[in-house]
């Protein structure tokens, strides 16, 4: 039922209720940074330098497979018009994918073969608002190793980084490092107080104790005072006592003398008298002063210490008075928010760095329009007893600064055959030592790439293989030097060639080089794994003359 403006109105009247209006539109959902890359087919790859037919002697075995998928107008497929929108209702066809399987030699030098290969990023993969993560691995028998990445960033990918770690540092600059807790949430006011009270707490007990001591002596010399007064009165009693005595005594003897008396003993009668009155007046037995049992309690420990005024003892707020009341008197509250906030490092950093600059880096760069990339990837690697091939292959993330991401499917895996210089041990130099148990254990050391040992058992020697044990230990000089006083055979100065070039005697070297072809054609289709022998040949333009040695020797 539709109702008129005007009905609606009184409606609203009538009921104090406003009718919502109910209305639908389509929900526009987010876009999503990393969503067209779903939508292409470009992918990161990895290649040998140079990557082509090598027309040196076949240095790379290239075996390569092309799958084709024709793309056909159906009902189900769709013309892709925006590729920045994953359609979920349409299907998308690839028009064709390639596998390559290659193999390619590389040289052991000083036990460390080099393995290299470029890296190539299409420009459809790279955005101002990507990182882009390239994880090389590293194979061989069932090892894998994580080599060092490469990073490839875009401008507004490291500003948000940058913004990031600025938003976390400002978190960790609001974290008081405990050693600055005195500096922050020390209640000096607090402490203020807390000395403040314990100072009027030992000034009261001082000026108390003071006033104690005050009292008594007043009480004290009070009481003396009194005591004095008496004693003084009953000595003067005593005095004038005695001297009456003696005076009435003195007349007595006088009357005595005048009446022709005998005055002997007259004083001592009158003095024993005196004595007989003393006796029996209790007035002079008392003797009036302080002793302990008069000394009222409150003071009796004063009149015992006979403490002065000047001697009273006092309390005084020390160094660990304050360490004490400091103790208790830090803002508690704000300190375990503190250790909350340190506690909480870890979270907060995975929340506001989403992206963390990444360790175990070999090259990054930061690319300032999107462009395709390419990056020789050269890694040096150590070489261990029966290695006879490595394999490399390439895995990768592609990180959004809307924290959407994108893992790359895994690249083409390239092959290293191991190639090394033992492999030109000459075994006949075994065969004619062959009862030399020695020796055979020199020569077992050198083609299980033992050098330092084959040197060791070796030494006494001093044939060819001990001269290659030299140049694989990298020894070229010395190896040089023996080799000069060995035969001229082929591997002789194949060899020679090889330490001739290292220790830049080039001329030398390519005489050598060509002299050894001739006498065995075989080692020219060596002369490709060996990279010293490689660079004679492109410096000096001598495969022409190499495939004349070799046509020449067919015929």
């Amino acid at each position: 039922m539709k109702l008129s403006i005007k009905q609606l109105l009184k409606l609203v009247a009538i009921t104090g209720i406003l009718p919502v209006i109910v209305y639908s539109c389509q929900t526009q959902r987010p876009v999503i940074m990393t969503e067209h890359l779903f939508m292409q087919y470009k992918r990161v790859n990895i290649t040998y330098p140079n990557d082509r037919i090598n027309e040196m002697g076949g240095a790379i075995l290239n075996e390569q497979v092309t799958y084709s998928s024709q793309m056909e107008e159906t009902l189900e497929s769709h013309k892709i018009e925006d590729t920045t929108r994953l359609d979920t209702n349409r299907v998308y066809n690839l028009s064709g994918v390639t596998v390559a399987s290659k193999i390619r030699f590389t040289s052991v030098r000083e036990g460390h073969v080099n393995i290299d290969f470029i890296i190539h990023v299409p420009k459809e993969l790279i955005s101002h608002d990507y990182r882009i993560q390239l994880m090389p691995e590293l194979m061989y028998r069932d090892t894998t190793v994580m080599l060092e990445h490469v990073v490839v960033l875009g401008k507004n990918f490291i500003e948000k980084q940058k913004q990031d770690y600025q938003d976390y540092d400002a978190y960790l600059a609001t974290i008081v490092p405990e050693e600055d807790y005195d500096k922050a949430f020390l209640d000096k006011q607090g402490i203020a107080g807390d000395m403040r009270r314990r100072q009027d707490l030992y000034w009261g007990l001082y000026t108390k104790e003071r006033n104690r001591v005050i009292d008594y002596w007043k009480w004290y010399d009070k009481t003396q005072t009194r005591y004095n007064f008496f004693n003084s009165r009953r000595d003067m009693k005593y005095r004038n006592l005695y001297h009456n005595y003696q005076r009435e005594g003195d007349y007595a003897a006088i009357v005595k003398m005048t009446q022709k008396l005998d005055t002997v003993g007259t004083s001592k009668v009158y003095y024993e008298k005196f004595k007989k009155r003393v006796k029996r007046d209790p007035y002079f037995k008392i003797n009036r002063e302080i002793v302990a049992k008069s000394v009222p309690k409150k003071y009796r420990d004063l009149f015992f210490s006979n403490t002065r005024q000047t001697e009273v003892q006092n309390y005084a707020v020390t160094e660990l008075d304050s360490i004490n009341i400091a103790k208790h008197r830090y803002f508690f509250d704000d300190i375990v928010m503190n250790e909350m906030k340190d506690s909480l490092r870890d979270q907060v950093f995975q929340k506001e760095v989403p992206y963390s600059y990444p360790e175990n880096v070999k090259y990054s760069i930061t690319l300032n329009e999107p462009q395709d990339f390419t990056y020789l990837y050269i890694q040096e690697y150590p070489v261990e007893p029966d290695m006879k091939a490595l394999r490399v292959h390439l895995k990768g993330r592609i990180d959004a600064i809307d924290n959407s991401g994108y893992t790359l499917p895994q690249t083409d895996t390239l092959s290293y055959l191991i190639s090394s210089l033992e492999e030109l041990a000459d075994s006949t130099l075994l065969q004619q030592n062959a009862v030399d148990a020695t020796y055979r254990e020199g020569f077992e050391s050198l083609v299980n790439r033992d050098y330092l040992g084959a040197i060791k058992t070796l030494g006494d020697y001093n044939d060819y293989n001990m001269a290659l044990s030299l140049a694989c230990q990298g020894y070229n000089q010395q190896a040089y030097t023996l080799l000069k006083r060995q035969p001229q055979t082929a591997l002789t100065l194949y060899l020679n060639a090889i330490v001739g070039s290292r220790l830049n005697l080039k001329m030398e070297a390519v005489t050598n080089l060509e002299k050894a072809c001739e006498l065995d054609t075989s080692l020219i289709y060596r002369c490709m794994l060996d990279e010293e022998i490689k660079k004679l040949i492109a410096d000096f333009d001598l495969q022409e003359r190499l495939n004349e040695i070799e046509f020449k020797n067919m015929n």
